[in-house]
């Protein structure tokens, strides 16, 4: 089984998330962090990508 590991989230940045991500979407940080909706859209593209 994975060890489970805590991820320390700092949302004032776009660490560990692509550029191209960044750049097909319409996302603003830390907006995208702070609304559940921007985030669902966020990891869909994630996901997508």
């Amino acid at each position: 089984m994975a060890d489970i590991k805590d991820f320390h989230c700092t949302y004032d940045s776009l660490s560990g998330i692509p550029e191209e991500v960044v750049r097909g979407g319409a996302f603003h940080f830390p907006e995208a962090y702070l609304y559940a909706d921007r985030m669902a859209e966020l990891s869909l593209a994630l996901k997508n990508h």
